[in-house]
């Protein structure tokens, strides 16, 4: 092994970290989880843009890198 962390175990300690923290907004500011849904929708959603734009980037860049390869 190459001393890194299995993905299943960064993506569980990874969820159990933004749960605390979703926890922690919650209380800190008095937020019912009804209304914390919403926040967490909206973030979902701009994470999902993050995701789309990091999509297309790579391919623009797999796509050049492509074309030098191909001169």
């Amino acid at each position: 092994m190459t001393g890194q962390m299995p993905l299943s175990v960064v993506l569980q300690s990874a969820r159990m970290e933004l749960l605390k923290a979703a926890n922690s907004v919650m209380q800190t500011y008095g937020l019912p989880p009804c209304l914390m849904d919403g926040i967490m929708s909206g973030l979902l959603a701009d994470i999902r843009a993050q995701s789309s734009s990091e999509l297309v980037r790579d391919i623009q860049n797999s796509s050049k890198d492509g074309e030098v390869e191909n001169e």
